[in-house]
Parts: structure tokens; sequence; C-alpha cells
């Protein structure tokens, strides 16, 4: 299967990228670039490919996508329900290396490090980070970054 490059355009007066995916059946190529992403699956149900890794996606689904790892999509063929995700994208060092040098990122060192096979979040922290991610497409500018 070939791998694709991406470009990943940030959101307008924004240093990442927040998207709503929706369609009748995710079949994205399957492709890469080095920005991380966070991928939660609001509806919907298929195959993720990340990297050598295939397995199964269903909705409830959140998933770190480490910078340059091979990733697609796919909705069974079945599928009835439209497919929905909500897509996070950051460059690594996008707040700038020194803040992330910090001593006190390195909880979020480590996380960045270990996405790079791709993480697969437990359900405890989907719950957690629902609410979080809804406030995140609701706000704009300073807040957004916060958040």
């Amino acid at each position: 299967m070939q791998v694709k490059f991406e470009t990943v355009r940030k959101n307008l007066g924004s240093s990442f990228a927040v998207r709503e995916k929706k369609a009748r059946r995710f079949k994205g190529t399957y492709h890469f670039h080095p920005e991380i992403e966070l991928t939660e699956i609001v509806s919907g149900s298929g195959t993720r490919l990340l990297g050598d890794d295939m397995s199964d996606f269903q909705e409830g689904d959140l998933v770190l996508i480490g910078s340059n790892l091979p990733h697609r999509y796919v909705n069974d063929d079945a599928a009835k329900v439209v497919s929905h995700a909500r897509v996070i994208q950051f460059s690594p060092d996008f707040l700038g290396q020194q803040f992330l040098d910090a001593a006190e990122m390195a909880g979020l060192r480590r996380l960045v490090k270990d996405s790079a096979r791709g993480l697969h979040f437990t359900e405890t922290v989907v719950d957690r980070a629902h609410s979080l991610i809804d406030q995140l497409f609701a706000v704009t500018g300073l807040p957004k970054l916060i958040q």
C-alpha cells in the first residue's frame, strides 16, 4: 500500500488544526504528516491502520497518532451510520521547544514519545477528554490554546 504525504493546514488564526470529519464512509488514503494527531471517533466503526498495526475502531475511540506515523481509517462496508470524527493536529513543538523541554513537561514529552506507534486511550481517559474536546471546538483565540 502506498503512503502519501499530507499537508496539514492550521485553522485561520490558530497554531494548530481542529477539524470535524463527517462522511457516509471514511475511506481516506494511507497517509502521514509531521503533526501529531488526536482523533476521537464520535460515530462509526471500521478498521484503523496505524503503521503496521491493524485494529478495529468504533464510537468512543480516542487515539493519539505520532508524528510521521502512517495511518488510515476505513469504515465497515455494512455501516449504516454517518461516520463522524473530531481531529486535532499540532506540531510537537507548536508551543516552542523550550516549553516542551521544561521540567514540568516530562509527562508530555513521554506521551509524545509513546505516540510514535500510536496510543489508544482507555474508556476512563476518553470520558474525561470528551468534554475537553467539546470545549476546544467551541472556543477561539487564547481560550482555544489554553483548552
